[in-house]
């Protein structure tokens, strides 16, 4: 699998102190995250926010490579989000 880094890169602002938040990978097919300090938000809701955010990057990535339309990628990455999360209903 290629390397690939978000669209904002670049764009951060190197004279602040920045946190990363989570590395996720593949590993023989299998998908795998660490949290640097899941305990780094107060609110879960801020988790939320974080999750969307990763989401709206992939839409905007898979738009500038492949053409595919941003709000037809969020509709799929939702719809797999709430199928993955079914078993803590």
């Amino acid at each position: 699998m290629a390397e690939q880094h978000s669209h904002d890169e670049d764009d951060c602002d190197h004279d602040h102190e920045q946190v990363e938040v989570a590395r996720l990978w593949v590993e023989d097919g299998d998908l795998h995250c660490s949290l640097d300090d899941p305990d780094m938000f107060e609110d879960p809701a801020s988790w939320g926010e974080v999750l969307a955010e990763l989401a709206k990057n992939v839409a905007t990535c898979l738009k500038e490579s492949t053409g595919a339309e941003e709000a037809a990628t969020i509709r799929v990455i939702r719809e797999m989000f709430l199928k993955d999360l079914e078993e803590f209903k």
